[in-house]
């Protein structure tokens, strides 16, 4: 007959029990969480932030179907934010930015990888939003563009930082919310929402950090180009519970283009199916201009 190790089996029931009860509160109530992106004067974060676009194109110019053509868009921006004002909500109304890299690559359809430098690097620039929400942009030496005003216009927004639902959050909750100011560079937006599921507690660089699920599809046109766009990407964000600040974003998913382009003279019709991948990383050497104790990379 066989005996039952009862001990193991109380050890195994409390190790259970405890691991129930460390996801709630008191009284019986599970436990929940305030997730909220603050600022504060004088923080200081290195931003470090890439896309990767890779699809193959087929193409007819009324004929034969042409020969599949790869086309490519790699773009980073690599920079270092200092928050100077922060309005009530710990928002930021002012910020200076100081860009180390920003380029990108573009395989011309039907012809050759053509390299660009923007404007922005080596520049510094400070963005202030003024009374009416207006974002106002100048830069300590040099020029940009109207579209690198643009760009950078959109991350000082009084609405970018609204990511949380405002109200504690548990783990396995969900949200959506409309990403269309996200995703404002597209010429011909269509209405793009985000969902969102905090999916665990996990500690990541050292921080206890929420994780977060994310996935939205967008469609639209490319700036500049015959081409509609259409992709739909998922992946996580990490948010350190401690520092309320994000650590990391990395979503990727399939992407379709469909357009035309004159080549040769010929107007080349195409469509195609491919893959983008974005990345996004954040490391804050300062928190209200104290430095920030080093954690281990993950």
């Amino acid at each position: 007959m066989h005996r039952h190790n009862y001990g193991r089996l109380f050890a195994l029931f409390m190790i259970v029990a405890l691991t129930v009860a460390a996801s709630v509160g008191a009284g019986g109530q599970e436990k929940k969480y305030r997730l909220r992106e603050i600022a504060a004067v004088g923080d200081i974060s290195d931003v470090d932030d890439s896309m990767n676009l890779r699809v193959d194109l087929r193409g007819s110019a009324g004929g034969p179907e042409l020969p599949p053509i790869e086309y490519f868009r790699r773009g980073r921006r690599k920079y270092r934010t200092t928050v100077l004002p922060v309005d009530k909500d710990q928002r930021p109304t002012a910020i200076r930015r100081t860009y180390s890299i920003a380029r990108e690559i573009e395989a011309e359809i039907g012809g050759v990888a053509t390299p660009t430098v923007s404007l922005l690097q080596g520049k510094t620039v400070t963005l202030r939003r003024d009374a009416s929400g207006k974002t106002l942009v100048s830069v300590a030496k040099g020029r940009i563009g109207e579209n690198e005003r643009k760009e950078v216009s959109n991350d000082l927004s009084s609405t970018q930082d609204d990511f949380f639902p405002d109200r504690d959050l548990a783990i396995g909750e969900e949200w959506t919310l409309d990403a269309n100011r996200m995703f404002e560079s597209l010429e011909g937006l269509e209405k793009a929402t985000l969902r969102a599921k905090f999916a665990e507690v996990v500690t990541y660089r050292g921080h206890p950090c929420a994780r977060i699920e994310m996935s939205y599809t967008v469609s639209g046109r490319v700036p500049s180009r015959s081409m509609n766009i259409q992709f739909t990407q998922s992946g996580d964000l990490y948010h350190a519970i401690d520092l309320q600040r994000t650590l990391a974003a990395s979503v990727d998913g399939p992407v379709t283009l469909t357009g035309q382009e004159l080549i040769d003279g010929r107007t080349v019709f195409f469509a195609g199916d491919g893959t983008m991948e974005q990345e996004y990383s954040e490391r804050w050497s300062k928190i209200a201009g104290k430095t920030t104790v080093r954690k281990k990379s993950k």
